[in-house]
């Protein structure tokens, strides 16, 4: 049995941390909430960002730096990129829904009632001709043309690829540069 100063000792400890919990719970309630938006979103503003960005740098003298700002970029959100300066160049543009499993199709442009397939490659090194010429089979499949767009090195056999495959386009090194700062607008 507890004795009457005890009892109320105990009575006041249970009082107390009511109090503090309570307390805790509302100090909980009003913590800001992470945003959750979907990585898609965040891919689309990240490029968008960073095409504003790019807008305001002049290729021939900031040619390294445009380069390394697109390679560091996420592979996503340099295919949003590229969507998105086809659209700022006026073109109508379909993006794949999907990133992944896309069937070898990143986005398409329509220019002149057809549309064109896009292939976008986020390189630090030299491309992989087998990347052209899977690309190539796609636009033959769909009866297009397309665009590879890639931000590595053209080396002596992806060059022999786009010369076998003369159905795609190639935008990389200074086109490139002069493409998303919106120095020059796609030549389709």
């Amino acid at each position: 049995m507890l004795s009457p100063q005890e009892t109320g000792q105990l009575a006041g400890a249970l009082l107390a941390l009511f109090f503090i919990s309570r307390k805790l719970k509302r100090l909980r309630r009003r913590r800001p909430r992470k945003s959750k938006q979907s990585p898609h979103i965040l891919h689309k503003k990240t490029a968008r960002n960073t095409l504003t960005y790019l807008s305001k740098l002049d290729p021939k003298n900031d040619f390294p730096k445009i380069i390394a700002t697109l390679r560091n970029l996420n592979p996503y959100a340099f295919e949003d990129l590229i969507i998105m300066a086809f659209e700022q160049h006026g073109y109508r543009t379909d993006r794949n829904p999907s990133y992944s499993n896309d069937g070898g199709i990143d986005g398409k442009v329509f220019y002149n009632g057809r549309s064109i397939l896009i292939q976008d490659k986020r390189y630090k090194a030299t491309i992989n001709p087998k990347h052209i010429d899977e690309f190539a089979d796609v636009c033959k499949m769909h009866k297009t043309t397309g665009i590879f767009v890639h931000t590595g090195r053209t080396g002596p056999k992806s060059t022999q690829a786009f010369q076998r495959n003369p159905q795609v386009a190639l935008y990389s090194g200074m086109r490139l540069a002069r493409f998303v700062t919106g120095a020059n607008p796609a030549s389709l």
